[in-house]
């Protein structure tokens, strides 16, 4: 078999099993919500097993269509990394310094074992950005735009219901406009992370054989933190109230999802106040009906909580004699769902406010080019490092996000 047909073979396949085996599972779901069955029905809970089966089976025929086009070379295979991607990343030449800093009688770090400014190598960038990306619970699920320039358009098409017309003879219908185009755009703004690496942390780092791997990882994880903060409450109109207004430390470099849906309030992002609804239950159900019907059973959909809410959802679940209420006892928000849509617990979420929408709907920009610089500070005992990145968040369609907000006490 050519691999044009493989390849057309098995988008077909793909097709067939969301048809047949996962599209009928959510439209079950959604079925049993929208009749008031409890999340924690044996129904409910079957059917959400039924459904990680049948992802867990769709994940391995995508990954064999992947793994066919790079062969074909429709798109590009995943890079193979060496196993220490960082290796030169700090330091020139780390065997040198790991000597001088250990067992060296000056214990300093020469200018010349120190790696030179620049731009990091594509392989060292994008292990760097998996390690920012990392665990955090938003930036790890939302799509990831790594970018050549520093603006990229999300294009979007709509099309119209209800403008299918009867034929008449010597009559010509009117235009549907039906169609329409729309585009937002990332664009991408610098952002300096001036981090101060101590002598006693690059003692205990670099004895052993990943230093700089490590050295990335603490350094990338930190940023990741204050990135997944920014993609939520990141406001560029921010500032201290003072006068004149000085510039937050870094709040400003972009406006976050709740901006961003919030400015588009009213007009595509549905808005519904949860002020009525006493148990996170119930607040779950307002905010699932708030979301367009046809939009529902999105594959990657997602409901975005505080730590609060979920643990008030987790507390009425496992008061319930079921086996969905022994689960969420020991295995906690691990696996959190609401009539199979996966709950994304993120503390930096406002706690007043839940959302819904695909994880594919949001997007983190990042410009692929990534730069550090380092100097060592013999007077502090210090190496100053200095990382500089390119980003920006931004959602691609606000008919798909359902936004609750005004969550009564207790439930945040």
């Amino acid at each position: 078999m050519e691999l044009n047909e493989a390849i057309d073979e098995l988008r077909g396949e793909i097709r067939q099993f969301n048809e047949e085996a996962v599209n009928p599972i959510k439209e079950r779901l959604a079925s049993l919500e929208e009749r008031g069955t409890a999340p924690s029905d044996e129904k409910v809970t079957d059917l959400e097993s039924r459904l990680a089966e049948q992802n867990d089976k769709l994940a391995d025929i995508s990954e064999t269509l992947r793994l066919v086009q790079a062969n074909e070379g429709l798109i590009q295979p995943k890079v193979e990394t060496k196993s220490d991607p960082f290796k030169g990343m700090f330091f020139r030449d780390i065997d040198s310094a790991r000597a001088e800093l250990l067992h060296g009688e000056t214990r300093a770090i020469a200018l010349a074992d120190i790696a030179s400014a620049g731009k990091l190598t594509d392989e060292t960038a994008s292990a760097f950005l998996d390690y920012v990306v990392g665990d955090q619970p938003t930036l790890s699920v939302i799509e990831r735009r790594t970018m050549n320039s520093p603006t990229a358009r999300l294009d979007r098409i709509g099309v119209g219901t209800r403008q299918l017309r009867l034929a008449a003879e010597n009559q010509a219908p009117s235009d549907t406009d039906a169609i329409s185009f729309a585009a937002r755009s990332l664009s991408v703004t610098e952002a300096i992370w001036a981090e101060d690496i101590s002598w006693s942390f690059l003692e205990d780092n670099i004895a052993g054989s990943n230093a700089e791997q490590q050295i990335a990882n603490v350094v990338a994880k930190a940023i990741g933190e204050e990135l997944n903060d920014l993609a939520w409450n990141g406001d560029e109109d921010a500032n201290d109230g003072g006068t004149p207004p000085v510039a937050t430390p870094w709040f400003n470099i972009n406006d976050g999802f709740e901006q961003l849906l919030n400015d588009d309030s009213g007009s595509n992002v549905t808005d519904v106040s949860l002020s009525g609804d006493t148990t996170a239950l119930a607040a779950l159900n307002t905010l699932y009906k708030t979301m367009p019907s046809q939009y529902r059973t999105i594959g990657d959909q997602r409901i975005f909580c505080s730590p609060g809410f979920a643990t008030e959802y987790m507390e009425e679940l496992g008061n319930r004699a079921t086996g969905l209420g022994d689960t969420t006892i020991v295995g906690g928000a691990a696996g959190l769902r609401y009539f199979g849509i996966p709950l994304v617990v993120d503390r930096f979420l406002d706690a007043d406010k839940i959302y819904m929408t695909p994880a594919s709907n949001l997007v983190f920009g990042v410009h692929r080019d990534v730069t550090q610089e380092m100097d060592w500070n013999p007077r502090k005992r210090q190496v100053e490092l200095t990382i500089s990145m390119r980003v920006d968040f931004q959602y691609k369609f606000g008919g798909v996000v359902a936004r609750g907000h005004s969550i009564v006490s207790g439930l945040e």
